[in-house]
């Protein structure tokens, strides 16, 4: 097999029951539908994948999963808590689905957090296309940072002020500056044997997959909910399905 071959594509949809910004966000109505049932509609219409994996440690939600036709997978309490890292649930779901760190498998996995509920079927196709174009080991969206990040400020132990990347960045113009991108979330494609050796969703050589900044909003805060309801509601179709 070459090492752009796909065997099959899973897809993982973490969603515990607590949050701390939002009581119950993952089950919070946004346009009148659920919003972890955003994404799993999004997958289902995105035609690629073998399975749709919802992992969770509330009831409710795995309900939720089922009666959307996704496959409800129980979480344990240990890695649902709010310092819980995803690549835990990740890991477990893979070693329930029956893969283990010595498997030697061209399946890959992509990861759609319901806190992303503008990302949708397109998007998630294009993410598949671009990573099947090259030998990547992972694949995650992006959007372009606001402000260059080459322009910040940290603090250093001594509470001085210091650039982030060097001093001469600060006085560039932004054009000179080169395009930077940060993660928002949405998507992170990997293959399923590399994950389990390193437990690792940013492995190399990693692809990028640029998003529009209204598509990469992150449901973290009431007012993210407003405006992710304008957006879908502004649709041509009026619609605010995926």
């Amino acid at each position: 097999m070459s090492s752009t071959e796909i065997s099959s594509c899973i897809a993982l949809i973490t969603a515990r029951g607590g949050s701390k910004g939002i009581p119950r966000k993952n089950l919070m109505p946004l346009c009148g539908v659920p919003l972890l049932a955003h994404s799993i509609r999004a997958a289902r219409q995105a035609g690629i994948f073998s399975s749709v994996i919802v992992s969770s440690d509330c009831k409710e939600i795995l309900d939720l999963a089922a009666s959307e036709d996704a496959t409800p997978l129980e979480r344990p309490a240990n890695i649902s808590g709010d310092s819980s890292r995803s690549e835990d649930a990740i890991r477990h779901a893979l070693l329930t689905l029956g893969y283990e760190p010595s498997t030697e498998t061209n399946d890959v996995a992509m990861l759609l957090q319901p806190t992303s509920p503008l990302r949708n079927a397109s998007h998630i196709r294009s993410a598949l296309e671009h990573f099947s174009t090259q030998p990547f080991a992972s694949l995650i969206s992006v959007v372009e940072w606001e402000h260059p990040p080459q322009k910040s400020l940290i603090i250093d132990d001594h509470g001085k002020g210091q650039p982030l990347i060097s001093w001469q960045s600060l006085t560039l113009p932004r054009q000179a500056l080169a395009k930077a991108f940060r993660p928002n979330g949405a998507i992170y494609l990997f293959r399923i044997a590399e994950f389990l050796r390193t437990d690792f969703l940013f492995a190399q050589p990693m692809g990028l997959l640029v998003m529009d900044t209204a598509s990469s909003i992150d449901i973290d805060s009431p007012q993210d909910v407003i405006a992710a309801e304008r957006i879908l509601g502004s649709r041509s179709d009026n619609d605010c399905s995926v």
